[in-house]
């Protein structure tokens, strides 16, 4: 099971419970989450990596109002660490956090205006 939930400093968690595993984290301190068959590896800012059974459209569905984005099939970002973007007519990637993920081409558009609105938000 995947929860949204708040700690004291009203702070967003996330707790995920798995058949044989349990771990929170800071919903802000997630960098990506990438998927391979059944595992998901949650990637922490600090370099820790959680892995669980879940499905990523699981952690999708509870993510994504919280400026999270699937930029390919196996992978989701944290548009918040999010740094640069590289598109050519061959491939695009993404810099999230010192790590360089593959995008979709027709994930990019949208991207870039949820990268837009982000950034118009923090001006008003």
């Amino acid at each position: 099971m995947i929860q949204i939930g708040f700690n004291e400093k009203n702070e967003k968690i996330i707790s995920v419970t798995g058949r044989s595993d349990f771990f929170c984290a800071k919903v802000n301190n997630i960098t990506h989450i990438t998927c391979k068959e059944y595992e998901c590896t949650v990637h922490l800012t600090n370099g820790i990596e959680y892995t669980t059974v879940h499905l990523l459209r699981e952690f999708e569905e509870k993510l994504e109002k919280h400026n999270f984005f699937q930029t390919y099939r196996h992978t989701l970002i944290n548009v918040e660490h999010f740094i640069s973007a590289k598109i050519t007519h061959k491939e695009s990637t993404v810099n999230v956090n010192g790590i360089i993920i593959k995008i979709a081409k027709r994930k990019v558009a949208l991207l870039k205006k949820m990268i837009y609105d982000m950034l118009s938000a923090c001006d008003s």
